[in-house]
């Protein structure tokens, strides 16, 4: 690839979701906002099911035209292979309107690559000014033809002069964005890895079993039709509390 050493290696933009939620052209903007044709970076945009959404592909490709340093991966690849390409990246970048969790954007993280995305949704559930570059949005009704969200309601339209600002910055500033990836990776190690995730599960379970404990147990139909003496507790009384407990 073309550019300085060190910088000549691709960035990647991607995601799972539909293309309407990923926003690809918009980050096909930013980056022809932030860098001249052929300047140095390379951008990666690696897409899957591009044959059941030959329009929006096409409309991608149309975007693109004449940015020889903008390459469009589309189709299955091994997860080794994913996560070479990824690894391969200065820089992660996702222009996202709604995400679930973000899976990519942690898996980044997680190789020590500093992820620009949105400041939307639940990627911020690991994702933060301190260990990400986020980009500013707006709020603004989904149009129609944006299936499966329904239309006239909300989603993130992402900045593209800010989203824009933060590759430039990424490139220009190399050593600032490698210390902004490590620290992602340790936030990552640290609240996310298996065996953090599995001790949060433990003590979830634990309080469901503590929960269910409490709850007396179940009568037959014809206790329950019965009603109430004087010094008995509704039983959904009971699980209220046992719910307010776990909350």
């Amino acid at each position: 690839l073309a550019g300085e050493a060190g910088r000549s290696r691709p960035w990647a933009g991607g995601g799972r979701q539909p293309p309407a939620a990923q926003c690809p052209r918009g980050l096909v903007e930013a980056f022809s906002r932030a860098f001249l044709p052929n300047e140095g970076p390379v951008l990666v945009i690696k897409t899957i099911n591009g044959d059941r959404c030959i329009d929006e592909l096409e409309r991608l490709r149309t975007a693109t035209a004449g940015r020889g340093d903008i390459r469009i991966i589309d189709g299955y690849l091994p997860q080794h292979q994913i996560h070479a390409l990824m690894n391969t990246c200065d820089a992660y970048v996702s222009l996202h309107r709604g995400e679930g969790f973000g899976l990519t954007l942690a898996e980044a993280m997680s190789l020590g690559k500093p992820v620009i995305a949105t400041a939307y949704s639940g990627n911020l559930d690991f994702m933060n000014e301190g260990n990400s570059y986020l980009v500013p949005f707006e709020l603004t009704k989904i149009p129609p033809g944006c299936d499966p969200y329904p239309a006239g309601a909300r989603w993130a339209a992402p900045d593209p002069n800010k989203a824009a600002a933060l590759m430039r910055h990424v490139y220009e500033n190399p050593d600032d964005a490698r210390k902004l990836g490590q620290r992602a990776r340790e936030d990552i190690l640290r609240l996310h890895s298996p065996e953090a995730r599995t001790a949060f599960i433990k003590s979830r379970l634990a309080a469901i079993r503590k929960a269910r404990a409490a709850v007396p147990p179940r009568r037959d139909l014809r206790t329950l039709a019965s009603p109430l003496r004087s010094h008995e507790t509704p039983r959904t009384s009971v699980l209220a509390g046992a719910a307010a407990d776990v909350a």
